[in-house]
């Protein structure tokens, strides 16, 4: 349960939630991607209230990305691109590089290297390979 949180984030920041277990992380994430409704407050997004966004809106507003991101066998490249199958290689350099992937990027062999283990990628790795995938959807 949230208590007396008031939380401004200026448009085109980026908000990393962090903390220890139980305080309440996963209720904000959720309570601002819509996932669950306010039982008092609200949420608003540029002073408007969040329930009257369309939804493709508030998509495009808040990304959620879990902490065990999913990751499949196959290529870097497949991986990135499993959200945008027409992204080029810029755009997926790029992504990579707002999201600091590309020195993984690097140590993994490139976009062509082959991800057959998808668990032998660390927890983290997995997020930056999910958080790049989400980049090339902004």
């Amino acid at each position: 349960m949230l208590r007396d949180l008031s939380l401004t984030i200026p448009f085109g920041d980026h908000l990393v939630i962090t903390g220890a277990s139980g305080i309440g992380k996963s209720t904000l994430a959720a309570l601002l991607a819509g996932i669950h409704e306010p039982t008092a407050g609200s949420v608003a997004f540029a002073g408007r209230p969040a329930a009257t966004l369309p939804e493709g809106v508030r998509n495009r507003l808040v990304v959620l990305v879990p902490q065990e991101a999913y990751v499949f066998p196959g290529t870097v490249r497949d991986n990135l691109r499993y959200l945008a199958p027409r992204a080029d290689d810029d755009a997926i350099s790029h992504a990579a590089d707002r999201v600091g992937l590309t020195p993984l990027l690097a140590r993994l062999g490139g976009l062509d290297a082959t991800v057959a283990d998808p668990g032998a990628l660390s927890s983290g790795e997995r997020q930056l390979l999910a958080l790049a995938r989400l980049a090339l959807e902004l």
